[in-house]
């Protein structure tokens, strides 16, 4: 090796790493990976608003939605490695692979996890008028009518669905499941009485609950909800079940250590900012950020417990 090689090779090693420092210097992208106008690309869009200020760049919220959220999932996980692309995931990212084939990445494997925004615990919605009034005389009445007390879910193989299904495994009782397209219309058919239960956020339904012709008869948390401080959790109940609907940052896999650290202290701080945290509340997110570490190994709990869910109601990656 020459001697001028030689010295240029000697400088690059032993100069302080700047790109983390100088990290960004352009536009920070966010793949949503869900339509606009929805809760999620709310909540990118708040975060996103403060995260701008704090890097002193913009923060542009890009909607990827379709395919149940691996359309952008997909996309994101073959953007460039230079932490100018996120990805924002949810729980129906660690159910989609329990149940779907070819989804073109592997979420364990093809990112790099940031921090988590919250949690949303779901609760079980049940039509007004129903005779009963605890979650035991409902669950009584589905017992003494198997297959025909009548359940929504949001599709086959959906977090909705598999909630549904983990709800049968744990309790004994086999509901008439019913598909929709969306929470808005099975929350409407719960309100109407067409549908007797469903399983989702608290937000999906408040508004049909605060018009009281939908009543939340318990929480899958692990603690009660403020928003339903009389609300008892199934694991009160005798159940031990929490599902919660979790929101999280991750990168390409290959974005540099330096730059992942930049983008989790600049998101922990944005997710942690007073007014956000104010504003994501009002949409029933329980504010919680972790470390990279706990992200990733939530996942990998949160994929294989839904992969044993899956494989128990019968369902295989299709």
């Amino acid at each position: 090796m020459n001697r001028s090689l030689w010295c240029a090779c000697l400088i690059a090693l032993l100069a302080p790493p700047v790109v983390a420092a100088d990290f960004p210097t352009r536009p920070i992208r966010v793949i949503v990976p869900w339509p606009a106008g929805g809760s999620s690309d709310a909540i990118a869009r708040i975060i996103g608003q403060r995260h701008a200020a704090i890097a002193g760049q913009q923060v542009v919220i890009d909607n990827r939605g379709g395919m149940a959220g691996t359309i952008g999932a997909n996309m994101a996980s073959k953007a460039s490695p230079d932490g100018y692309t996120l990805l924002t995931v949810e729980g129906a990212h660690v159910v989609m692979p329990a149940t779907t084939a070819g989804l073109g990445y592997d979420l364990a494997r093809d990112f790099a996890p940031l921090t988590t925004v919250g949690v949303a615990p779901f609760v079980l919605f049940v039509h007004a008028g129903l005779p009963t009034k605890s979650l035991a005389d409902f669950l009584a009445v589905a017992k003494a009518k198997p297959g025909l007390v009548p359940a929504a879910h949001t599709g086959t193989g959906s977090m909705t669905h598999l909630t549904l299904e983990m709800l049968q495994m744990r309790t004994g009782v086999k509901f008439n499941q019913v598909s929709y397209k969306g929470a808005a219309p099975a929350v409407i058919d719960v309100a109407s009485g067409e549908m007797h239960l469903y399983m989702a956020t608290y937000a999906s339904g408040a508004p049909m609950v605060r018009s009281g012709r939908v009543r939340v008869i318990a929480a899958a948390s692990e603690k009660r909800m403020p928003a339903l401080p009389d609300v008892p959790t199934l694991n009160e109940l005798g159940i031990q079940m929490v599902v919660t609907q979790w929101v999280a940052y991750l990168a390409p896999v290959k974005v540099p250590a330096a730059i992942q650290a930049r983008l989790h202290k600049d998101l922990v701080a944005s997710i942690e900012n007073a007014s956000v945290r104010e504003r994501l509340a009002e949409l029933a997110v329980d504010v919680s950020t972790s470390t990279p570490e706990r992200l990733k190994a939530h996942i990998a709990a949160e994929l294989e417990r839904w992969a044993v869910v899956a494989r128990g109601a019968g369902l295989k990656p299709e």
